[in-house]
């Protein structure tokens, strides 16, 4: 693969997530807190044998060299809210995607 290009989509994948993205705060145990920035979306999922129930979900959407592991806290400053990285939705090496959940 051309080195090249790969730092070109690197470099727009941080740009888009810049310009399109909300501040964050990482917190993850034993290392220091970590600022970036990410879209976070919620949406209403139908949920149970026949979708009767819709339900909540939350994802993250950030940068791949944010490095987020499972069970990262992840603080939003606007609305002010906290949650948990869940499960890895999906990682192309450029931008990275984090199902959430809500603690407690």
């Amino acid at each position: 693969m051309n080195p090249a290009l790969i730092t070109t989509f690197a470099r727009n994948a941080d740009a888009t997530l810049q310009g399109l993205g909300g501040p964050l705060t990482r917190i993850r145990v034993g290392a220091p807190d970590l600022t970036l920035r990410g879209i976070l979306r919620t949406e209403l999922a139908p949920v149970g044998e026949f979708g009767e129930r819709m339900e909540q979900r939350h994802t993250l959407t950030v940068a791949a060299s944010a490095d987020l592991k499972i069970g990262d806290t992840v603080l939003t400053a606007v609305p002010a809210a906290t949650y948990l990285v869940a499960q890895a939705q999906s990682n192309n090496g450029f931008i990275a995607v984090y199902a959430l959940r809500t603690p407690g």
